[in-house]
């Protein structure tokens, strides 16, 4: 496999149908041209795709950075290079399974002439179930190797409590069998971890061989508990010497960033920023600020694309931010007027809104 052949995306992004272009002024023509203007993976991602190491990997990115065409690539790169290696790809939104069996597929076809060894990679559901092989996931597969007692939602709900506490007491629950889990897979690749409780990232941990291959992808800002990822020291915890297990220190190999966003422009990353932040919100009375949500380390806003434009990154401090041209590619923002980027329109009422929305379909 040809470092081109891994980075050239243009056979992975193209649409399943053809579709031709009427006008070119259409939103059709833009976004062809969008699609046309990505055809390689950038640096960042190259080496994300590339770089395999013995031990934990974190890949970081805002939402359209390319976390899940990074993970497939790497998947399909690893099982190509490997074939005998037992790789897992994992997830939280059940839809992404057929995405990821899609592009793992296209990329060993396309590159190598033969389909995945599907003996040897499996994409399979985080939590999972009794039900057969659809139905299967990362914890039930564990459950059943260790004897650990499987919790379905329902009855981990009753146990530990509802929302995302059902799914970390599950996993905390299974980790007390964690000595008979080792050697289930060489490498375990997991994306949306920020929608993920840390306790299931230990368990993948505990399911891998001694090399610990475990590659998590995650977006701060997009995280359905409101909460943030823990620090891998923190979620691996420590050794019996007090040590860290997994700490990635200056490593940039372990800790990859990809600061550019190829989904949305900066207009509409700004705004969404604000508007999640409750950065123009009006104070509310006894309050010093309208925020509603804020890092608890301010540099990750540079980390995420943001510069100081004046003012001091700073707990307490009054700030100015800017993304950064390189966060997101300038022809996302030039090929229309800012107005039709981002619109802001007042409904009386939800009806009106799903109306509306409709007819903009």
């Amino acid at each position: 496999m040809t470092l081109s052949a891994i980075q050239n995306l243009s056979s992975i992004r193209k649409s399943r149908s053809k579709r031709e272009v009427q006008r070119s002024d259409s939103r059709g023509a833009k976004l062809k041209r969008l699609e046309d203007s990505i055809a390689t993976l950038d640096p960042r991602q190259n080496k994300a795709v590339l770089e395999t190491v013995e031990g934990v990997q974190r890949i970081r990115g805002l939402a359209g950075s390319g976390k899940t065409i990074v993970l497939a690539l790497k998947a399909a790169y690893l099982h190509t290079r490997y074939p005998d290696w037992r790789i897992a790809v994992t997830f939280n939104t059940r839809s992404l399974k057929a995405q990821f069996r899609r592009l793992i597929t296209r990329f060993c076809i396309e590159r190598s002439g033969e389909e995945p060894d599907w003996t040897k990679i499996r994409i399979i559901n985080a939590w999972g179930a009794p039900g057969g092989a659809a139905r299967d996931g990362l914890y039930y597969e564990y459950c059943c190797t260790t004897g650990a007692t499987f919790f379905d939602f329902r009855n981990a709900s009753s146990t530990f409590g509802g929302d995302e506490k059902a799914f970390d007491g599950a996993c905390r629950n299974a980790l007390q069998h964690a000595a008979n889990a080792a050697d289930l897979y060489d490498v375990i690749l997991l994306d949306e971890a920020q929608d993920l409780p840390p306790n299931f990232l230990k368990l993948c941990y505990a399911m891998l061989t001694p090399e610990k291959r475990l590659v998590y992808a995650y977006d701060e800002l997009q995280n359905l508990s409101g909460t943030s990822l823990p620090p891998p020291e923190e979620i691996f915890g420590k050794d019996e010497t007090g040590k860290p297990l997994v700490t990635f220190g200056d490593d940039d190999r372990r800790d990859l960033i990809l600061q550019k966003c190829y989904r949305n422009s900066r207009p509409v990353l700004v705004s969404a920023h604000s508007l999640g932040f409750g950065m123009y919100r009006n104070v509310p009375q006894n309050a010093r600020t309208g925020l509603v949500q804020m890092f608890d380390d301010p540099m990750l806003w540079e980390e995420i694309g943001y510069t100081v434009k004046h003012g001091q990154l700073a707990k307490g401090q009054p700030v100015a931010l800017e993304l950064i041209p390189e966060s997101s590619p300038i022809f996302l923002e030039i090929h229309s007027d800012i107005d039709d980027i981002v619109e802001f329109i007042k409904f009386d009422n939800e009806s009106q809104q799903n109306v509306w929305l409709v007819q903009q379909i």
